[in-house]
């Protein structure tokens, strides 16, 4: 704006957060570096990588993988493996989060443990309103 001091430049480029990566899993374990690399490129700034517990210790996979590319990692039950919830997996989510190791405890497990709290035993129990 001429007379006022100010020149005019270009917008600011929106910042870019994948917020649900799965580049922990063993599909890309080949080419991991690149991938990251080229996203990287392509101007997103962060990508959270979202551990489940999994029969194959998805969470802890989730963990190495984010360290290594000093990531932020989310962990927590998958609907389809809840099975595999129980207490010590719990108190290990819970201990991760604690010790600032992942970012998120998933909100599957969130909502589990306030259904818990309510005595919903199933989740037909639950009413959607």
């Amino acid at each position: 704006m001429e007379g006022w001091g100010l020149e005019m430049t270009e917008p600011p480029k929106p910042t870019l957060v994948d917020s649900h990566s799965h580049i922990d899993m063993p599909q890309f374990d080949a080419d991991r570096d690149a991938v990251v690399a080229r996203a990287r490129e392509a101007g997103v700034a962060n990508m959270l990588i979202a551990g489940g517990v999994d029969a194959e210790d998805g969470h802890r996979r989730a963990l190495r993988v984010a360290e290594e590319f000093g990531l932020p990692v989310s962990a927590g039950v998958h609907p389809h493996e809840a099975k595999l919830a129980n207490e010590a997996i719990y108190d290990e989510l819970r201990g991760l989060a604690r010790d600032g190791r992942i970012v998120a405890i998933d909100a599957y497990w969130c909502q589990q443990q306030l259904y818990r709290r309510l005595g919903v035993k199933r989740f037909d129990q639950i009413a959607i309103v």
